[in-house]
């Protein structure tokens, strides 16, 4: 079954990303905690993140959220047209935000359970997807 992707491109950067499956669901897992790693080399804990700076929390957070996500789903990463290793953390940090936020904007389109929400609204959009087209 071929799954739904979303070509992004910005200066230079070509991002394709895809409707993820179970592996990449258990590889968004293992990318957030990499996250945690980072923090950790820094000297923090997540458990306490009100205790660290802004700054590193603000990294950290983009790491999580962002990072973890936009990896496990990106079929292909190009750089000035060349197939690329996928960016560590701190490579991912300083790409441009403009980019970030293009993938990251795909990758929910694309897979929505991925995305923080309220209780039973996941259950609510499943069951508009069910229903027929209103008839007018």
């Amino acid at each position: 079954m071929d799954r739904e992707e979303k070509e992004i491109k910005y200066k230079g950067y070509r991002v394709v990303v895809q409707e993820a499956n179970r592996r990449q669901g258990l590889r968004r897992m293992a990318l957030m905690n990499e996250a945690d790693d980072w923090l950790k080399e820094r000297g923090y804990e997540r458990k306490n993140l009100l205790d660290v700076p802004e700054d590193v929390r603000q990294d950290f957070m983009t790491l999580w959220l962002e990072r973890s996500g936009c990896l496990a789903a990106t079929k292909v990463f190009e750089v000035a047209g060349q197939v690329s290793e996928l960016p560590l953390c701190d490579e991912f940090l300083e790409l441009p935000d403009a980019l970030i936020s293009r993938w990251s904007m795909a990758l929910v389109k694309l897979n929505p359970h991925w995305t923080p929400r309220e209780e039973g609204d996941e259950d609510e959009d499943a069951e508009k997807k069910d229903e027929p087209p209103a008839s007018g």
